[in-house]
Formats: structure tokens, sequence, C-alpha cells
């Protein structure tokens, strides 16, 4: 991503853009919050999964900052977290609705287990691994390389 205004205008579905799945605070390292920014393609997979939900809840969804893609080095990444594959996102509203509650958590996980396929949804609570105040979806580890971008190969008939 070249910069910060690319990623507001580049749509990866009709409801999300990159901006939302790529915004860090101060705990991401200086080069990783300044342009050009590495993005993996596999944040397009996360954003249909979230356009599914979406798309079933009817109304916004927030990803909050750290929340989308973000990189090795960030200062809440202790091991290999989905996010820094791209393949995870902390939602913390859906629409008015702040997700910091059991009810509401279960409620939009149950939401997001019935209409993104294969997503893993981090349980309520305050342990390790648990989550009280934002609902985290995670796709899981993948490679995606898209047919058709600006630096893509096309097939050809032998592939």
């Amino acid at each position: 991503m070249d910069s910060w205004h690319q990623a507001l205008e580049t749509s990866l579905t009709a409801n999300f853009k990159c901006w939302e799945l790529i915004g860090v605070d101060v705990r991401e390292a200086m080069l990783a919050r300044s342009f050009p920014r590495y993005v993996p393609c596999a944040v397009l997979l996360l954003a249909a999964g979230l356009e599914l939900f979406r798309l079933e809840v009817g109304t916004l969804v927030h990803v909050a900052a750290n929340g989308g893609y973000r990189s090795p080095g960030h200062g809440l990444t202790r091991h290999a977290s989905r996010h820094c594959w791209g393949t995870a996102a902390n939602i913390y509203r859906v629409g008015d609705t702040w997700l910091d509650t059991r009810e509401e958590i279960e409620k939009y996980a149950a939401i997001a287990r019935r209409v993104i396929p294969g997503v893993w949804v981090r349980p309520f609570g305050l342990e390790d691994g648990e989550a009280d105040d934002h609902l985290h979806l995670d796709i899981g580890y993948t490679v995606f390389d898209p047919v058709d971008g600006p630096d893509s190969v096309a097939p050809t008939e032998e592939s």
C-alpha cells in the first residue's frame, strides 16, 4: 500500500476498505506505521468473511486499531498471532452496540460462526486466550496468491 490515501480509497469488498484492516497505534514499529506499507494478500479473505458477517448483521462493523493486520514486531504480539498473517480481526462495535459484555459478544460470535466458513471465535472471558471487550474472529493460516492484481501473473494452460 503506497499511502494512507490509497488505503482509504482501496475497496476490499462492497463494505470494507483497506484502511479498516491496517490501522495501528504507537505500539507498532515506526517502519510498519509508515508508507509504503506491506499488506498481506490474505487480508482480502478476511474482508470477505467480514463482509458476510456485515451483510448478516445489517449494519457497520468496526474493527479496532491493531485489530486487523499488524506486524510481528507489534507491542501486543506475544506469539505467532493470526493478526500477523492478516487473517484475524478484533471487532469492538457492531452498529451502535459496543461488544463489551458476555451477552453481546456471544450473540455476535454465534452469528459469525453461522455465516463465516471455518471461522474460529475467541471465547468470552478474562483469561489468556479469551476476550472481554471485543469479538475476535480468526479464519486461520492461509496462503492466498490472487491472479487478478497489478503484480500478478495470469494463469497459463499448464497451471
